[in-house]
């Protein structure tokens, strides 16, 4: 047992000593502490190099997203321009519908007058005179002509073709119906 007892003395004199001693600096200890330096530095670097790169990955997911955006503004736009569009066209459309009718109207208008003209012109060329009429009897003509029938009046006017007023047999003169010329 003194062997023992022996040997742990000298491991307990040992650890004391050693665990009170500093430890000498040697070149191995230089160059582990430059290492781990460089280890510290490597992954600072591989950090930031990580940070930067999700930085551009968002970056770029912002900038996918304003353009998905921007499109869909641009769409929604052209949407509205494609409906103004269809709505002025409607208009033109319109337009142009109404320009026709007015110048069928018209049209008709200046066959009414040239007709109106082309008769007379063809009574002053037969020196045909007007008489006085009685207004009385001018009255009592007017009335009875809009007591007619409007059918009956419609389908006379519009397959009759206005021609010379008859003349009547005695001195050449013509004759207006019921009308006292007197």
């Amino acid at each position: 047992m003194k062997p023992l007892c022996a040997l742990l003395t000298v491991l307990l004199t040992f650890s004391s000593t050693a665990l009170s001693l500093p430890l000498p600096n040697t070149d191995e200890d230089d160059f582990l502490a430059e290492d781990l330096e460089e280890l510290h530095n490597l992954m600072a670097s591989l950090k930031m190099k990580r940070l930067l790169e999700n930085l551009k990955k968002e970056a770029k997911i912002h900038a996918l997203l304003s353009a998905i955006a921007m499109n869909d503004e641009i769409v929604e736009e052209d949407r509205e321009e494609e409906k103004e569009r269809e709505e002025l066209s409607r208009e033109i459309e319109n337009l142009n519908i109404l320009g026709r009718m007015v110048r069928e109207e018209n049209d008709e208008e200046n066959s009414t007058r040239k007709r109106r003209a082309a008769i007379f012109k063809r009574l002053l060329e037969d020196n045909i005179t007007f008489p006085k009429v009685d207004e009385e009897s001018l009255r009592g003509f007017i009335e009875k002509f809009h007591k007619t029938l409007p059918s009956r009046h419609a389908h006379n006017r519009g397959s009759r073709r206005i021609g010379t007023f008859p003349r009547n047999a005695e001195g050449g003169s013509l004759d207006f119906g019921e009308f006292d010329l007197g």
